[in-house]
Order: C-alpha cells, then sequence, then structure tokens
C-alpha cells in the first residue's frame, strides 16, 4: 500500500500489502515525522492542518524523499482554499438558499 497512486512502481517503501493489510505503525511514524511542524515553514501558515506540506509525491520526486515540505504547492493550496472561503462568503450572501437547497 502505497502513500498514494502516484508511488506506485517507484523505489518508496510501500506500508503493507493486500496479503498482510496495512503496516499501521510504518505509516504512523511518516504522518508523524511529516507532520512535524516545528521544523517547517508550516508552523505559522494558516491551512497546515489541509497542506501539511504539500504533495508526498512532489517532494519524494523534487527532494527525493516524501517528508520535506514543498512549498510552491502550499502556495497553490492557499490560493485555492482562499478562493473557495471567498466563493462561499459570496454564495451565502448573494443566495442563502443554495446550500440547505443542494447540500443536506
Amino acid at each position: 500500500m502505497d502513500l498514494c497512486h502516484r508511488f506506485t512502481g517507484s523505489d518508496y517503501p510501500s506500508f503493507g500489502n493486500i496479503t498482510n493489510g496495512l503496516d499501521k505503525k510504518a505509516l504512523g511514524t511518516f504522518l508523524e515525522k511529516r507532520a512535524n511542524e516545528k521544523d517547517t515553514n508550516c508552523q505559522t501558515c494558516r491551512i497546515r492542518n489541509l497542506c501539511a506540506g504539500g504533495c508526498y509525491h512532489e517532494s519524494y520526486i523534487k527532494y527525493g524523499t516524501p517528508e520535506k515540505s514543498v512549498l510552491h504547492y502550499c502556495d497553490d493550496m492557499r490560493s485555492w482554499i482562499d478562493f473557495a472561503v471567498e466563493a462561499y462568503i459570496r454564495i451565502k450572501a448573494e443566495n442563502p438558499e443554495f446550500f440547505t437547497k443542494y447540500f443536506k
């Protein structure tokens, strides 16, 4: 079981397989290491809980490890989140029934 579909066929170790299941301990260790906000630029980022330092695969390709933040990805994520929040606010102000009508 790879971090994501983009790691399929790569040299990066997987976190289990279909026969033995998920290696929760190894995956947990990886996620804790990657989420260490004290050692990254994520410490002050407003979307750090959504982005978590960017795409693991882009980090793997650029730095040879998925454990390093890819800050250009974070810039994109901040822009997307800002756009989504602005769109939500605008829709809520101009068409307040929209969300209750289409989302339950």
